[in-house]
């Protein structure tokens, strides 16, 4: 079950991740601030698109950039990081079953 769960998330699809930042972004979500400092960006795909501190009176989208340096958007980053999460479950899951094989087999 592992094997084939993690296998479905090996490579995401980026609307998932769009979807999700945006649906953040609207609720003013301040995960988005805590993913921007773990993963060392701003916004989703460059320092202005949906990025925190959310843009309001007096804040524009340039804030991020402008107080961290961070030149780079999150959407490639957290992407990569996602799939080499599910690689490693992939892999866990992959032992699994072969030690499960083995233990049916030899046992």
């Amino acid at each position: 079950m592992l094997l084939a769960l993690s296998g479905s998330k090996l490579h995401p699809a980026a609307c998932e991740f769009h979807d999700k930042w945006q649906g953040m972004f609207r609720t003013h979500d301040t995960t988005i601030a805590k993913i921007q400092n773990k993963l060392s960006c701003c916004g989703f795909k460059n320092p202005h698109d949906m990025p925190f501190p959310f843009p309001t009176k007096g804040i524009d989208v340039t804030a991020c950039e402008a107080q961290t340096g961070r030149k780079i958007g999150c959407a490639d980053v957290w992407e990569k990081q996602e799939g080499l999460s599910m690689a490693f479950l992939f892999a866990v899951g992959g032992v699994l079953m072969v030690w499960k094989v083995c233990f049916v087999v030899l046992g």
